[in-house]
């Protein structure tokens, strides 16, 4: 549960939730306090940093952070105050919108958090229909993400999020299935050796686990995408495709490959002694 006791910063008197925070600190499900949202339109940088801190006092143990628009993260709107760096950033809030805008939020914050090495999380979309004209497809969730984790989110939540199209639901129930499946291997932090990739409509990353290395790669374009993978220090001949039940070829180093619109693609391959 990541709780949201107080809607917007400089709106809200603190004091009012010290015996709420008291009461819910220990509480085992909690993970997170998000005490601020959208502070840049809503309050002033010294009210912002207060209630960070405010909160952070009564609960150390617990991460306690702003959500911020678009606009706040490269402002450094407060001076970025928290614990981890978050935004919330919505395909569908108008016409016309591409994945890889949503996916370069995340790059953005990636960017500000590293010096500080905070967690991002990212707000997507689930289905928003009282105020926006449609839900996201299927394939758009799948590629905005995935894409997200490649860029470095390490929190994904998804915003009034029950579906309102069957294939979208059933879609988000399986992306839920891949990432707990991932979890270990997206936070990894061993080195993991690096890729190249040909297209430049492909998000991708590496990670490693023990003697298994994963490529997390995405297509963030509405149309079909040939790429070529080169990974320094593999010399698999086979990568084993996850969650597509097949097996792809290395040759010399290098997998080709097409993707589907919107489609991800993670490959396992494990390294010789």
């Amino acid at each position: 549960l990541i709780a949201w006791p107080g809607g917007f910063s400089g709106k809200q008197d603190n004091e009012i939730f010290r015996s709420f925070i008291e009461r819910w600190r220990e509480h085992p499900a909690l993970l997170a306090w998000l005490p601020v949202d959208e502070p840049a339109l809503s309050a002033t940088p010294e009210a912002t940093r207060a209630t960070i801190e405010f909160y952070q006092k009564l609960d150390p143990h617990h991460p306690v952070y702003a959500n911020n628009t678009v606009m706040g993260i490269p402002s450094r709107f407060a001076g970025l105050p928290g614990d981890l760096l978050s935004i919330d950033d919505y395909l569908t809030n108008r016409e016309g919108r591409k994945v890889e805008e949503i996916v370069r939020q995340v790059e953005t914050m990636e960017q500000a958090a590293r010096p500080t090495h905070r967690p991002v999380w990212i707000f997507l979309v689930g289905n928003n229909l009282y105020n926006h004209t449609r839900e996201p497809t299927a394939a758009e969730q799948v590629a905005e993400s995935y894409g997200s984790a490649v860029a470095g989110a390490s929190g994904l939540i998804y915003f009034m999020g029950d579906p309102a199209e069957r294939g979208h639901w059933l879609q988000m129930q399986q992306l839920n299935a891949e990432f707990a499946a991932l979890e270990s291997v997206l936070l990894s932090a061993t080195p993991a050796p690096e890729a190249r990739c040909s297209s430049g409509a492909i998000r991708f990353a590496t990670r490693r686990v023990g003697s298994d290395v994963y490529l997390i790669s995405v297509n963030l374009e509405d149309s079909p995408v040939e790429a070529t993978f080169a990974m320094a220090g593999v010399d698999s001949e086979e990568a084993a495709v996850l969650f597509e039940e097949r097996m792809a070829r290395f040759e010399k180093g290098a997998l080709k490959t097409t993707f589907a619109p919107h489609a991800r693609q993670v490959y396992r391959v494990t390294l010789g002694e």
